[in-house]
């Protein structure tokens, strides 16, 4: 291990400008009374064109800071590398060869490193094994065949379903967590979603969802509406068609700082401790996704937050409150939400109880609606069967739909 402290210098001098850039919007550099309104207003939106345009000009500087000493000999920046330029071609998904799995993937960290650095000794007589080759379909026997979307399944295997679950979970989160106090149309996001996917499978693209990194980026380069999708879209095509070369001078460390920058200002330092002190149930799926995330990725992370956050909703959607007011001639029960079959038990057990009290018992149903299963239902009328039989008096208060369940499910 070692620091490549051109790198680090690197990082931190684009961390500077990135955040000197960030206040200048908000600062009152060069706006003065006696200044004409219209040169104020100039110098205004000079500056907050500057602070919008912070990331791309971290990019310019550090391209072409790296191409200058590349030039002059100094190779002491690890750049991005050679990125393969024009537009693709349009084919069917399982005839692009992007799909070859192996047990182990090795890259030469020294291609990338200056020629002065120490280098890593890499490991010897790594052997990898392809399960499936889809550019020249042959499988592991080494027997030819034509490549389909049954291979493609086949070599994705657990992927196909984890895939599509952490791609919609990750576009959906971040698509609330900028919404704001706005709706957010989840049927409308999947379709848009499903149809990318569709569409970029025809041209060999990545899995199509939202990024944190890239929403960060977005949010802070002063993007506020769906269309920012479109003018990425045209940038990325131009970068593919032309920049491509440019693109390879671009520092590692310069690209580093600018999503540790723009991803830090989404981080609620506050959260953590306001759910501790005042909602500390929510604190267990918050500290899944976030340990996850951090030690193993933040797709198991998301996937872990949300089924825990999914089973305390289940547990919190069961758990019965019930309700007694009992008084000299009667006693009432109220159960506060739906009776599903894990929260029946509760109430058979309060029925009972105060059965043996000997005094009238109203059961209220009205709170309940029509938000009650058939086991719980069956349950319900066979408790009160049994009441009425051991000489209880019972009265049900229900909605005309619960009544009905009721007497089907009785008779």
């Amino acid at each position: 291990m070692f620091t490549a402290l051109p790198d680090l210098a690197a990082g931190v001098i684009s961390l500077i400008i990135l955040t000197v850039l960030r206040r200048l919007k908000d600062a009152l550099l060069c706006e003065r009374k006696e200044i004409r309104p219209k040169v104020n207003k100039i110098l205004k939106k000079t500056k907050w064109l500057l602070s919008i345009s912070g990331n791309c000009i971290v990019f310019i500087l550090g391209c072409a800071s790296a191409y200058a000493l590349r030039e002059s000999g100094h190779n002491i920046l690890q750049i991005t590398g050679e990125v393969e330029g024009g537009l693709p071609d349009f084919r069917n998904p399982w005839l692009i060869g992007l799909n070859t799995t192996s047990s182990e993937v090795l890259t030469d960290p020294t291609d990338a490193a200056p020629v002065n650095w120490p280098r890593p000794e890499l490991p010897q007589n790594i052997e990898t094994t392809t399960t499936f080759d889809i550019i020249k379909g042959k499988n592991d026997s080494g027997e030819t065949s034509t490549p389909n979307a049954i291979h493609v399944i086949k070599s994705l295997d657990i992927g196909v379903i984890m895939l599509p679950l952490v791609s919609l979970l990750q576009h959906l989160a971040i698509a609330k967590f900028y919404a704001g106090s706005r709706t957010v149309d989840a049927s409308q996001e999947m379709a848009a979603l499903g149809l990318s996917q569709i569409l970029g499978s025809f041209i060999g693209s990545f899995p199509v969802t939202a990024s944190f990194s890239r929403s960060a980026v977005n949010n802070s380069s002063g993007v506020r509406t769906p269309f920012g999708g479109v003018i990425t879209g045209l940038i990325i095509l131009l970068a593919c068609a032309v920049l491509s070369p440019a693109l390879a001078f671009i520092p590692r460390s310069v690209l580093s700082a600018v999503i540790i920058f723009c991803m830090i200002f989404t981080i609620d330092i506050k959260l953590p401790f306001f759910l501790a002190k005042n909602k500390n149930i929510d604190l267990i799926p918050y500290m899944a996704t976030f340990i996850l995330g951090i030690f193993h990725s933040v797709e198991v992370g998301l996937l872990a937050g949300t089924l825990v956050h999914s089973l305390i909703v289940v547990y919190l959607g069961t758990r019965l409150s019930i309700k007694t007011t009992e008084n000299e001639e009667y006693i009432v029960i109220r159960p506060n939400k739906g009776l599903f079959y894990p929260a029946i038990e509760d109430l058979r057990s309060c029925l009972n109880s105060h059965a043996e009290t000997g005094k009238p018992v109203i059961l209220d149903l009205t709170s309940v609606l029509t938000d009650v299963d058939f086991t719980s239902s069956k349950i319900l009328v066979a408790t009160l069967a049994a009441m009425e039989k051991s000489g209880s008096k019972v009265a049900v208060v229900a909605d005309f739909n619960v009544r009905r369940i009721l007497k089907k499910v009785s008779a």
